[in-house]
């Protein structure tokens, strides 16, 4: 029996909004007691980052981090950085914990970028929030669409934008967009969480932002689009970055290794 841990939930139940905080503090607790006793007994863990494996392997000593990095060819792109948009893009779910009313208003002080808004909203009404606010007239938004659809999305896009929250579960995290748009050959605006500024700052391929000021955000895309050659510099960066490390065949090997190890 292998234990497939994406998230560490009883991290994630404190950033629940439609959850009452000692509620959530209540079941998060909760839940990590039953966690706690069911790995014990079970062959092995995967977690999706070393954080969660690290707090794992104190609970199980088979447990490993399996990274959920992008495949290689997927998402590559071969076009020149002179025929790309002044757009920029965030691919994936979008909620209010994910900074989307920030990064709306940061649209609202940026000058000719438009936003490529890919995916399908969590709550109702944050989407009628955020529709309300100057930012949104700079929106296209694509709703949900096919793996194809989106690697033409980041074809035409110079900057990837991953701002969430600084909540427990996410200051931990490793977003799969975050190496989906270093995939793509495309610079990266994250949130300024010491894990993703080793990831960023260490590959020399984005900026990192405090995700709670609509300024600062909106200043890091601006930088990037008026400084192209510095942009697809970090674009080339983050690309060499997935090619050597930050990609699904290592990570293939280790998966398969481990299921090889407990057969025997």
């Amino acid at each position: 029996v292998i234990f497939d841990s994406h998230e560490d939930v009883s991290k994630q139940m404190l950033g629940k909004p439609y959850l009452n905080p000692p509620l959530r503090k209540l079941i998060g607790w909760a839940f990590s007691i039953y966690e706690s006793y069911v790995c014990r007994k079970i062959d092995a863990i995967i977690a999706a980052t070393p954080s969660i494996r690290d707090k794992f392997i104190k609970i199980n000593i088979n447990s490993f981090d399996i990274n959920n990095f992008p495949l290689l060819d997927e998402l590559a792109n071969t076009s020149n950085w002179s025929v790309k948009n002044n757009e920029v893009a965030y691919i994936g779910g979008i909620s209010k914990i994910r900074g989307i009313a920030e990064l709306i208003k940061a649209m609202a002080i940026t000058k000719g970028v438009k936003l490529n808004l890919v995916g399908k909203f969590s709550e109702e009404e944050t989407k009628t929030i955020v529709k309300s606010y100057g930012g949104w007239d700079k929106v296209d938004e694509l709703g949900f669409l096919s793996r194809e659809d989106v690697s033409s999305v980041l074809e035409r896009s110079k900057i990837g934008l991953v701002t969430f929250l600084p909540l427990p579960n996410h200051t931990d995290a490793q977003p799969n967009k975050m190496f989906e748009y270093m995939s793509a050959g495309i610079p990266i605006v994250t949130s300024n969480f010491p894990l993703w500024r080793d990831i960023v700052e260490g590959n020399e391929c984005g900026l990192c932002v405090d995700p709670l000021d609509p300024k600062a955000i909106a200043e890091a895309i601006q930088h990037l689009i008026e400084h192209p050659a510095q942009a697809e510099g970090m674009g080339f960066n983050g690309r060499k970055a997935v090619e050597d490390k930050f990609n699904w065949p290592i990570e293939e090997k280790k998966l398969l290794n481990l299921y090889k190890g407990l057969s025997i």
